[in-house]
């Protein structure tokens, strides 16, 4: 399987990001995965935009603790991309924050708890 990365205009987007240390999480519904803004811009294309969202959800199996092989569908393909990722030398943000503090993990487990019941509905 192959997977096309940033291309050079989205890079140079994602390298001039400025990360933000102290900056607090949001809940993706859609994804149930947290997301801070200084991991994406609205000038990313398309493609670039979809391989963020994508880096999101794989980044939630670390922070949840969850193997790539858990996923019913897809696993192999966040794994991939995770780690094609990492090995180009991808500047994101998202990178540096593998560990939640317990603040922030808290924040997660609430949120999922918090959608888990919004689906039973």
């Amino acid at each position: 399987m192959k997977i096309e990365l940033f291309d050079e205009h989205d890079t140079e987007i994602l390298r001039n990001l400025e990360y933000e240390p102290d900056s607090k999480p949001g809940f993706d519904d859609y994804r149930s995965c947290l997301i801070w803004d200084d991991e994406y811009s609205m000038k990313l294309s398309s493609h670039g935009h979809e391989l963020i969202y994508d880096l999101w959800v794989a980044r939630d199996h670390i922070h949840q603790n969850i193997p790539f092989s858990d996923r019913v569908l897809g696993g192999e393909y966040y794994e991939k991309l995770w780690n094609d990722a990492i090995d180009k030398g991808v500047e994101w943000n998202g990178f540096k924050r593998l560990e939640l503090s317990d603040e922030d993990k808290e924040y997660l487990d609430a949120s999922l708890k918090r959608a888990s019941n919004t689906d039973a509905l």
